[in-house]
């Protein structure tokens, strides 16, 4: 499991300006990529996607409450990149 660094005293517009480190995924079609927002350690938000639904490029991923509710106009602005190379 990968995480990025926490950023303290931005909970308004969070910018972590991070990779996350590359990982494999051996197969695709059963793989879920969670991103997930923590505040002291508790589950704020998140959002879990299948891997086969992932695009490269600049996403908005809508986040989610601990019972899958959508939490008004919060997302994250990520940007993907897949190397499907084998």
């Amino acid at each position: 499991m990968e995480s990025t660094k926490t950023v303290s005293d931005n909970g308004f517009n969070p910018v972590w300006n991070e990779t996350v480190k590359r990982f494999t995924v051996t197969c695709p079609d059963l793989a879920l990529v969670f991103f997930r927002v923590l505040d002291s350690g508790v589950l704020v938000a998140e959002y879990a996607l299948p891997m086969r639904c992932m695009q490269t490029g600049y996403r908005m991923i809508g986040l989610r409450d601990m019972h899958g509710r959508r939490i008004g106009p919060t997302s994250l602005f990520v940007h993907i990149s897949i190397d499907k190379t084998t």
